[in-house]
């Protein structure tokens, strides 16, 4: 199942603001940026490049997962708002992890991202 429009980040603007954002994590398989808004949906948006793999069918295989794992959180209610996350694919091991592997390395760097962006919060 593919994320709602309105939980996509589709407009190059907004793409742009969100990898200027200084937020930032590092994991062994993603780059995640972060940008702080003061409303609106939680929004994403997977990049997974060619320097991965050649063939769309890999690629398309990381994004779905990793769609997934979000589309989890956000059933369970665990998904912050207010927030627009960039997850960039680091290298190629990503393609031999399974679906736990992803799980186990972007749910702590999403934490970590979280636990940064409460520290900035304005007063």
């Amino acid at each position: 199942m593919a994320l709602p429009k309105e939980f996509r980040i589709v407009k190059d603007k907004d793409i742009q603001a969100t990898l200027k954002s200084p937020i930032a994590a590092n994991s062994k398989f993603f780059r995640l940026k972060t940008r702080l808004k003061t409303e609106g949906n939680f929004r994403l948006l997977v990049v997974v490049s060619k320097k991965i793999h050649k063939k769309a069918y890999y690629r398309n295989l990381i994004k779905r997962r990793v769609v997934s794992i979000f589309e989890n959180l956000k059933s369970k209610n665990q998904l912050n708002l207010n927030l627009d996350l960039i997850i960039l694919t680091n290298n190629k091991t990503v393609l031999e992890a399974n679906f736990v592997d992803i799980y186990t390395d972007l749910i702590p760097a999403y934490n970590y991202l979280i636990s940064k962006r409460i520290n900035r919060m304005p007063k």
